[in-house]
């Protein structure tokens, strides 16, 4: 009799140990089923939130391009003159002070849109017309740079522009564009500027992040983020850190730039003024988009290629992918108890 029953011991003790397991994957299964339930179900006020950031970029998008279309006929003859080699309407506008004009004609160079179609038509060889394309246009650069700089509040009104769209949703490719520009032109002014926003975390669209990083586009950033690249791209061989290849900053050299600028070795360009100094640091060694800067020194504090992190809301698995896990799940509890009843 005591043979028997440690004989039926063990096997009850395995039917326990089945019954203990199917439970646990049917509990799995269900608070996965749950979830998948609970994303299914779109939040209408984030949903309302999305729409309204997309259609408040729609109507600002009409009026800048109704703007910028204004502008582009109003500087093009200066560009087309340009192209020429006549850069009397470069002069002319620094003289007038015309910063939009000079902004305007410093950005196209600095992207390398000016004159690729004349540069075809002279270069049959696109390698060639490319090359040459570039030439003209970092000579345009570096002739529209100084001029820029001269004029002063030609960062100041970039930087108050990007403190408005900072209260209000849709900007959010323009407040990236301005930073940009300031770190560019790197004029003093523009490093200035671009210090006002090194510690504002400020992202009013920060609602389209997800549905963004799941279009395969790349997400709204912050004020934090756009100032910390604008900085190291104005200051160059200064910047008390270097872009990696990547041209993705880590957290901690963000925090590097943070703590420079609030020291004593940023005093120089958070001093500044026109009437104490020059309007622009000393020349840049890869001033026009595209040129990646020489190897920093060793005495340069270097940036981990490190992928950046993205919050956790951000990084949500797909519904795809919930659904998998859950239809796997309940297989498994199937099999499990179809075995059982076999034993």
């Amino acid at each position: 009799m005591e043979q028997i029953q440690q004989e039926i011991r063990p096997q009850q003790s395995m039917k326990l140990m089945k019954t203990s397991t199917l439970s646990t994957i049917a509990i799995c299964g269900f608070l996965t089923l749950s979830l998948i339930h609970a994303r299914a179900i779109p939040d209408p006020s984030n949903a309302e939130k999305i729409e309204r950031i997309f259609q408040r970029e729609r109507e600002i998008d009409a009026v800048s391009d109704q703007r910028q279309a204004k502008l582009d006929r109003r500087v093009r003859p200066i560009i087309s003159a340009l192209i020429r080699g006549d850069y009397a309407g470069v002069d002319t506008a620094a003289t007038q002070k015309d910063a939009e004009a000079l902004w305007y004609i410093f950005t196209e160079a600095a992207a390398r849109s000016i004159g690729y179609g004349d540069m075809s038509r002279l270069y049959p060889n696109r390698k060639e017309a490319s090359a040459k394309c570039d030439e003209l246009n970092k000579r345009i650069a570096e002739y529209v740079r100084p001029k820029l700089a001269a004029i002063p509040g030609h960062a100041k009104a970039i930087g108050d522009r990007l403190e408005m769209m900072s209260q209000e949703v849709g900007y959010w490719n323009y407040r990236e564009g301005a930073l940009r520009k300031l770190g560019l032109l790197g004029s003093m002014e523009a490093i200035q500027q671009i210090g006002r926003f090194l510690d504002d975390r400020r992202n009013p669209d920060e609602a389209i992040s997800l549905h963004m990083i799941e279009s395969s586009r790349a997400p709204p950033s912050s004020n934090l983020n756009g100032a910390a690249y604008a900085m190291v791209k104005a200051l160059g061989d200064a910047s008390p850190v270097q872009l990696p290849r990547s041209l993705t900053l880590t957290s901690s050299a963000i925090d590097t730039l943070q703590s420079w600028w609030k020291s004593d070795a940023s005093k120089p360009y958070r001093e500044w003024t026109y009437e104490t100094g020059h309007p622009m640091p000393p020349p840049r060694p890869w001033p026009v988009a595209g040129v990646l800067p020489p190897k920093a020194p060793e005495a340069v504090v270097a940036v981990q290629k490190t992928p950046t992190v993205i919050p956790s809301q951000h990084t949500a698995l797909k519904p795809w992918v919930l659904w998998t896990l859950a239809a796997a799940g309940i297989s498994l509890a199937v099999l499990m108890a179809m075995r059982s009843r076999r034993h």
